[in-house]
C-alpha cells in the first residue's frame, strides 16, 4: 500500500510529520536534531519549533533532510523578522504561523517545574524563558501578516490553529499555502472545540484541493486514519515523538 502524500513540492512516504513541540531536550540528548533525523529516516520531517532547545543554526547544520519552521509572532515584529531571517538562511522549506496559543496557561509548567529551569530555556531566544512568552506574543495577528511573512522569507506560509471555516477561507485568500486544524492540544484555551469537529467543516469550506493538516490527540494508526477520513491531507504528531 502506498501511503505517500505530497505537501507543497515534497512527497513524504507517510501522511505523518512531526508537529512543532517545544523543548526536545526533555526527551533526547541531541534535542530537535534527534527528532528530525528520526522523521527523515521515516521519509518525512518535523516542523522545527520556535521555542526549541536547539538554536536553529546548529539544528540545521546537524539535521538530515528538509524541515519546516514554526513561527510565533511577537508584538515587536523586528524580533520575529530577525528570527525568520535566521530560519530562511538556515534553509527552512516553509513557515507555519501559529495562532492557537493566544496566551500561556502555564499550569502544567508550574506542576512539572520546568518553567524557570535550564530545561525551559529557549535555544533561539536565550533571554526568554517560558514565563516570558505571554508578555511577548503578539496581541494582534491579521491576514496581512501572512503576506508579510511570505515577503520577508520568500517561503510558503501555512497557518496553524485554524478552527473555523471562515477563518480558513480568510487565511487562504490572504495567501496561505494551507492550514493546520489545531487547538494546541486543548491545553491553552479552555472550552475549545475538538479538532474532529472543526476538521470536516474546514474541508468543506476549502474544497478538495486545499492542503489541510491536523494535530491533537493523534496516538495510533487509527487516529491517523480517522483524521484523514475527516479531511486532513496529513497529521502532525506532537507528544508521541517526544
Amino acid at each position: 500500500m502506498d501511503a505517500s502524500v505530497t505537501i507543497g513540492v515534497r512527497t513524504i512516504s507517510t501522511p505523518i510529520f512531526g508537529a512543532p513541540t517545544a523543548y526536545h531536550r526533555l526527551a533526547s540528548k541531541n534535542w530537535e536534531i534527534t527528532s528530525q533525523n528520526g522523521m527523515d529516516r521515516a521519509g518525512t520531517f518535523i516542523v522545527y519549533p520556535t521555542n526549541a532547545s536547539e538554536p536553529v543554526e546548529h539544528f540545521a547544520a546537524e539535521a538530515q533532510g528538509d524541515w519546516r519552521q514554526q513561527v510565533y509572532l511577537f508584538d515587536n515584529r523586528k524580533v520575529s523578522e530577525a528570527f525568520i531571517e535566521r530560519s530562511a538562511a538556515s534553509d527552512a522549506k516553509a513557515l507555519m504561523l501559529t495562532l492557537d496559543c493566544p496566551g500561556y496557561r502555564r499550569d502544567f509548567g508550574f506542576r512539572n517545574g520546568i518553567d524557570d529551569t535550564w530545561e525551559g530555556a529557549s535555544g533561539n531566544f536565550p533571554n526568554m524563558h517560558m514565563t516570558d512568552w505571554a508578555l511577548n506574543l503578539a496581541t494582534s495577528i491579521t491576514p496581512k501578516d501572512i503576506q508579510w511573512l511570505k515577503e520577508i522569507s520568500g517561503l510558503p506560509v501555512y497557518v496553524k490553529g485554524v478552527m473555523r471555516p471562515e477563518d480558513a477561507v480568510t487565511a487562504m485568500n490572504a495567501g496561505a499555502a494551507g492550514v493546520m486544524v489545531s487547538n494546541h492540544g486543548r491545553r491553552q484555551v479552555d472550552g475549545v472545540v475538538p479538532v474532529s469537529y472543526a476538521l470536516p467543516r474546514i474541508r468543506r469550506a476549502l474544497g478538495r484541493d486545499a492542503e489541510i493538516f491536523a494535530d491533537t490527540g493523534i496516538r495510533t494508526g487509527g487516529d491517523v486514519f480517522r483524521a484523514l477520513a475527516l479531511g486532513a491531507n496529513a497529521v502532525g504528531l506532537g507528544r508521541p515523538i517526544q
